[in-house]
Order: C-alpha cells, then structure tokens, then sequence
C-alpha cells in the first residue's frame, strides 16, 4: 500500500490546470465515441433483420436444418463476411449450397463464408 501512496503523491505534485483539462476532454471524447447513434442502431437493426432472413432461407433448405447466422458489415454497409452454423454444416454438399446461397445473395467471396455444424437439438 505504501508503494501506490508515493505513486499517488508524486502524481498529485505534478497535476496542474493543463493536465485536469487535458483528462476532461479525453474523457468527454471517450464518452462520444462509446454512445451509439442512432444510425448505427439502424445499420445494427439491419443487420440483424438481414441475418434473420438469411437464417430463414437456409432452414428452408433441405438438409440444412437450425441455423445461426451471423454477417459482419464494413463501414459502407456491404458485407465483409458470412459466419453460418448449420445442423447440416458437417455435410460438403450442403456446405456448398450454403456457400452458393450466400454467395448470391451478397456478392461476396467464398473464402468469406464459413460454414459450421451446430449442435442438434432434440
């Protein structure tokens, strides 16, 4: 305890005005970086809708069966990449329909795609 006491003390010696101001602004900067704006709630409720109705296509398909989706945007709102966990994900010709669907639907590369098996749930 002794040891952060004289870190402490020898800090507060050194603390003026322009250091004070100086950790204001950074944390006021911090705070407006970390709050969510209302257009990133939007691209975020996007997103989301967009891998729901993903989701509901691949579960359509036969063989595929429960699936997890998960699709990364870059900052202009195309999709950077694809994260699909599948029942049928341990199958090559399911995984490569999966593959081609995305693949349609998003204008992406292959090598962007991953394809999993999931858990079965009984």
């Amino acid at each position: 305890m002794n040891e952060q006491q004289n870190i402490w003390k020898s800090f507060q010696g050194k603390l003026n005005k322009n250091h004070l101001l100086i950790f204001l602004l950074v944390g006021i900067l911090l705070l407006v970086i970390a709050i969510p704006t209302e257009e990133s709630q939007i691209k975020s409720e996007e997103n989301t809708d967009l891998e729901k109705r993903l989701e509901s296509i691949l579960e359509g398909m036969n063989g595929v069966g429960d699936v997890n989706v998960m699709i990364t945007l870059k900052e202009d709102e195309s999709v950077a990449g694809v994260a699909v966990v599948a029942e049928g994900g341990d199958n090559a010709v399911i995984v490569r329909n999966i593959t081609e669907v995305v693949q349609a639907l998003f204008d992406v590369d292959s090598h962007k795609i991953m394809v999993m098996k999931g858990n079965q749930t009984n």
